[in-house]
């Protein structure tokens, strides 16, 4: 824009058939590779009759011209006739011109700026009023270049420190969440195992439990039988137990504490699954048994509180092959996602009038399919708060957070997106709306390995 105005002006102001400004520099011909000046020339004003001087041009013979140049000195010819160099005097012959200015004005990386300024009159002259005007505004616009210039350079250097800061905050969420994510792991995982053993005890004994209370109950049944009249005290005791309850039941509480052990098994086992520290490699997993086991760990959550009613969870399952991934990554993000999931609906619920609050029933559905033989899509979507266009521009950015003071870190959505986009070759993408609900959407790309295993976490 700057020299665009400077060209017009002085075509306007100065009587000259031309005015073009352009970089030109030493280099070899691409044919012959012969010393030349390649000129490139981005902007001209021009009267009809002069050809166009735009675009890339290699010129041999302009060596006078050239020296001027170099060393910063305006160089003009009255007749065309009296230059030196054979190539420019082809070149105005061609063009129709009769007189030539050409002006320097700045050298930027081994490029010098130029105007170049002609006439077709024969009798044109270069005054020395045209030249002071012409030297003074070449002088500002070499200001004006150099100030552009150093304009990009320091907005180059400002990108690139703001890109650094990204980065650094980048690796401060994935180390923070990584060595959280690594703590909350062992010990998870530790409890799990500690859960274990004794809920294996139980369970396994509870079968001992149900012959044994059987034989009794046998037993009893058989001294029933033989002795129909009891002794006044056994009568007692059997009514003070109340023993034929207790032979109904008793089959019922085993079959309860058989149900709690197997519950309990299947906590551990989620705990364990999400957990999944021996699985810090590429492996193929049910993405399906993931989630699952995120919901199990999540249960408590999802349960209502006195008159609310439960968070209603509604799974839209397709066939998935094995998905190679990080299992324990995977989870992290699926965690993320469905805890940001829950206090959008429980956000929703507490901005609704109190009577209003115990109809609404938050819903998150979960929607997986293939897209193609390597990719699939998983989808969490609530029906909770939403969020305006604002915050979802800056949900991924590093501990950006619209929770409470104490209550979220920001670390959750931008780890989850170095988990899809950095591991996984994939894409975390997030659509919403106000008072309706968000929809999260997962794009897992799998095979081939050779792609992810120099992104190891």
């Amino acid at each position: 824009m700057i020299v665009q105005n400077a060209v017009t002006a002085i075509f306007t102001d100065v009587d000259v058939d031309i005015c073009t400004f352009g970089w030109c520099y030493q280099a070899s011909h691409p044919e012959t590779s012969e010393p030349v000046i390649e000129q490139q020339i981005l902007v001209q004003e021009k009267v009809p009759e002069v050809k166009d001087w735009l675009g890339t041009h290699f010129l041999p013979g302009f060596n006078s011209v050239y020296q001027h140049i170099i060393a910063n000195e305006p160089y003009y010819l009255t007749s065309v006739e009296e230059c030196q160099d054979e190539g420019l005097k082809a070149i105005c012959r061609e063009s129709g011109i009769n007189s030539y200015c050409c002006l320097p004005i700045c050298s930027i990386n081994g490029y010098w700026g130029i105007f170049e300024l002609a006439r077709i009159s024969h009798e044109a002259q270069w005054d020395e009023d045209e030249m002071e005007l012409l030297n003074e505004i070449s002088d500002q616009i070499a200001i004006a270049i150099q100030q552009a210039e150093l304009y990009q350079e320091a907005k180059a250097k400002r990108e690139a420190l703001s890109h650094a800061y990204r980065q650094l905050q980048e690796t401060q969420v994935q180390l923070v969440q990584a060595e959280k994510m690594s703590s909350l792991g062992q010990l998870v995982a530790g409890i799990a195992h500690e859960i274990n053993n004794p809920v294996n005890f139980i369970y396994g004994n509870l079968q001992y439990t149900a012959e044994y209370a059987d034989s009794l109950l046998k037993l009893v049944q058989a001294y029933q039988q033989e002795y129909p009249t009891p002794s006044e005290a056994i009568a007692k005791l059997i009514e003070d137990i109340e023993l034929d309850f207790v032979k109904d039941d008793f089959n019922q509480l085993i079959t309860s504490m058989r149900n709690g052990a197997t519950r309990i098994r299947d906590i551990v086992k989620s705990l364990r699954t999400f957990s999944r520290l021996d699985e810090a490699e590429l492996k193929a997993v049910d993405l399906h048994e993931n989630i699952d086991s995120t919901l199990v760990i999540l249960q408590n959550r999802l349960k209502g509180r006195r008159d609310e009613p439960d968070i209603e969870i509604i799974k839209h399952y397709a066939a998935l092959p094995p998905i190679e991934c990080y299992s324990g990554l995977l989870n992290q993000v699926f965690m993320n996602l469905l805890v940001n999931a829950i206090d959008a609906i429980q956000q929703r619920r507490e901005r609704l009038p109190w009577e209003q609050q115990s109809d609404y029933v938050g819903c998150i559905t979960i929607t997986t399919a293939p897209i193609t033989s390597t990719q699939v899509r998983i989808s969490i979507h609530d029906n909770g708060i939403g969020m305006t266009r604002q915050i979802q521009d800056q949900i991924f950015n590093p501990f950006f957070t619209t929770k409470p003071v104490g209550t979220g870190t920001g670390m959750g959505l931008p780890t989850s997106y170095q988990i899809i986009r950095k591991y996984h070759d994939g894409e975390l993408t997030c659509s919403s709306v106000p008072d309706q609900g968000t929809e999260f959407t997962i794009q897992l790309r799998f095979n081939p390995q050779s792609s992810r295993e120099k992104h190891r976490p």
